[in-house]
């Protein structure tokens, strides 16, 4: 019974800080991400609210929102192009 505690503890403890972790593509973000700058999907032009809930990546430390799954495929496959797009600090 002690040993599965403790599993169960450890694994507790590596989801926790896995699902606190800021990946460079992924919908997470901390306190220090850039806030998207626009209120279209940065791919397609089109307003966010168009197909749904907007979909939201964090890319090197910028929010990026997207109209659709498709477009987030679209910007993985060539994020300098889109990138060009922000405005430059």
């Amino acid at each position: 019974m002690k040993n599965s505690v403790s599993i169960a503890l450890v694994l507790a403890l590596v989801l926790l800080s896995v699902s606190c972790a800021t990946d460079s593509m992924t919908g997470k973000g901390g306190a220090d991400v850039k806030p998207y700058p626009f209120d279209k999907c940065l791919v397609m032009d089109v307003p966010l609210a168009k197909m749904g809930k907007p979909k939201r990546i964090v890319y090197q430390g910028q929010e990026m929102k997207f109209c659709c799954k498709r477009c987030v495929k679209m910007f993985k496959a060539d994020p300098e192009t889109y990138l060009a797009k922000l405005p430059e600090d």
